[in-house]
């Protein structure tokens, strides 16, 4: 029996497995010769022996080959039963198969998982496969059987590139155990599996032992694992998070994946999963910045989530941190102190070259407005209609002209602040109605609107300077403290400050609420020249400015009803 040319590319989109934009056909080819006594067909009564001559697959560059012979008896009743003897040949081209693609299929939220994954190099596998009766459950014990041996060439995931060869025995007892054990000079990848079938399993199978090992030297990647009574453990080390391709920051517009070195150990209890570990990452990558290093203790148990303490070091900030989840009530802790941290940090990571920038990404979580209709657009009619051809065109290029001076004018106003800030930040309540504590305070801060920090800009993307003589224009802030509160949805501030020397001051203190508006804002001997250095004055003006205002404002959500704010 022969199979020649089947497309099986469609069947597998109609299955989801492959794209249906993929044009390719994966054509499917198959052959079958087999012999025996056909007698179980007409007296059940009588076994029978089918030899498997040949049986060929070949579906694109996988090829799968097999010979042997099937004992067939009682098909005709509940004790039939076909057993097989089977010598297997398979190999297989990684390349081709669409591992990315069956990686978007995971109900996992995209960002968190690899952009590209990409598994090379060629498989290929000759063994032995018995099975007592194929019809029955494969978890019986000693009915079903798998082994032989398993060699890759050239195996690389993503930019990992493992020995040239790595080959070892394959043993599959569903019953009893799973287990792979590839070596090759210095590099290996073993794992076996237990079967674990009673109530209290978390998974059918689990893992008694792991090891991947990658390189040689200081450098060597591993991750090793053993099962001692129902605990796992656990131990990775210099695990290069950039080979997983992960870019959790694109939504907010941080770019690149995710780099760093990973060391840690983890405990795992098999029967309820409950977890104890620490982990550290070492130069972790995150946009236009490297974090020094993040450190984390943590367990895991009954669906209580602990974060013991942590640590994140960012060239002269650091961050120490603390708290906790409880996903059975939704209840959350958590403190971060700041002893020291630098502003600057901040604003390089998440990619905050100006003001400009803080409009786009904001402007990307409001809602879409209302398009309007070609009525509604407003137009300034320039020259004479009537005029001749020539002209019109004269005139539209000066208008060109115009509108490219106007755009090439428009100077951003860059967050180029430098200073450091301490404080603290607490978290309790729930995640549905979270309350929050601020204390924060810095000193020595200096903001320099038209001079963009070289980091902020790399080479490609070419930073325009304003005029040079606004390069130098700077705001200095002495002092400035912030606290507040967060409690059952309201925003307490007491107060925000902001103190710029010679007695000037910026203050607010008040509360801030989807039904009310309310608080003090002060103004005191505020220079008309600090304005003129963010921008330009349309007169020469100096002087203070003095101002106090109360604002109020009460929310009424009755439909037709005026919002009132008085000052």
């Amino acid at each position: 029996m022969t199979a020649s040319q089947l497309q099986a590319g469609e069947v597998l989109q109609k299955l989801g497995i492959l794209n249906p934009a993929s044009k390719s056909s994966l054509p499917l080819n198959a052959q079958v010769k087999i012999s025996g006594n056909l007698d179980p067909l007409v007296n059940p009564q009588i076994p029978s022996t089918i030899t498997a001559d040949k049986i060929s697959v070949q579906l694109a560059e996988q090829f799968l080959d097999a010979s042997g012979t099937a004992l067939i008896s009682n098909l005709t009743t509940a004790a039939r039963s076909v057993g097989l003897e089977l010598d297997i040949a398979a190999s297989s081209d990684l390349d081709a198969i669409p591992f990315t693609q069956l990686l978007s299929m995971a109900p996992v939220e995209r960002d968190f998982l690899p952009t590209q994954l990409n598994i090379r190099g060629d498989a290929e596998f000759e063994g032995r496969l018995l099975a007592k009766n194929i019809l029955l459950d494969p978890l019986t014990a000693d009915n079903l059987n798998l082994t032989g041996d398993l060699e890759l060439r050239d195996f690389a995931f993503n930019e990992m590139k493992f020995d040239r060869v790595l080959t070892g025995p394959v043993k599959a007892d569903p019953a009893r155990e799973i287990a792979i054990n590839l070596r090759g000079k210095k590099d290996a990848i073993s794992a076996q599996l237990t079967p674990c079938f009673g109530s209290a399993c978390m998974a059918p199978y689990i893992p008694a032992s792991l090891e991947v090992r990658q390189g040689d030297g200081e450098n060597t990647f591993l991750v090793r694992g053993k099962q001692t009574d129902d605990i796992f453990k656990a131990k990775i080390e210099n695990l290069a998070l950039d080979v997983l391709k992960i870019s959790p920051g694109k939504q907010l517009g941080i770019p690149g994946a995710i780099e760093g070195l990973v060391n840690g150990a983890v405990d795992i209890d098999m029967a309820t999963l409950a977890t104890q570990g620490n982990i550290e990452i070492a130069k972790l990558g995150l946009g236009y910045r490297e974090i020094d290093r993040l450190a984390t203790s943590f367990f895991y148990n009954n669906k209580v989530a602990q974060l013991a303490s942590g640590l994140l070091q960012l060239q002269d900030s650091r961050y120490d941190f603390n708290g906790g989840l409880n996903l059975n009530t939704g209840e959350v802790e958590g403190k971060v102190n700041i002893a020291q941290a630098s502003v600057q940090d901040i604003l390089l990571t998440l990619n905050l070259p100006s003001l400009q920038k803080l409009q786009e990404i904001f402007a990307q979580y409001q809602p879409p407005t209302e398009k309007a209709s070609a009525a509604d657009v407003q137009t300034l009619p320039v020259g004479n209609p009537e005029a001749p051809v020539f002209s019109q065109l004269r005139q539209l290029a000066q208008s060109n002209v115009l509108v490219q001076g106007d755009r090439a004018a428009e100077t951003p106003i860059y967050l180029n602040i430098q200073g450091d800030y301490r404080g603290a930040i607490a978290l309790a309540g729930t995640l549905t109605n979270p309350q929050i504590d601020v204390d924060l305070q810095g000193k020595n801060w200096q903001w320099r609107p038209y001079q963009p920090i070289a980091e902020q800009f790399p080479k490609n993307q070419g930073a325009v300077l304003g005029p040079p003589q606004e390069e130098n224009r700077a705001i200095a802030v002495e002092e400035w403290k912030v606290r507040g509160s967060l409690q059952d949805r309201v925003i307490k501030i007491e107060p925000l400050r902001l103190e710029l020397g010679d007695d000037s001051a910026i203050s607010f203190t008040g509360e801030l609420s989807e039904q009310k508006l309310g608080g003090l804002f002060q103004i005191e001997k505020f220079s008309l020249d600090t304005v003129g250095n963010v921008v330009e004055l349309p007169i020469d003006i100096k002087g203070n400015l003095n101002a106090k205002a109360t604002l109020g404002r009460k929310h009424d959500f009755t439909p037709g009803t005026r919002r009132n704010i008085l000052c």
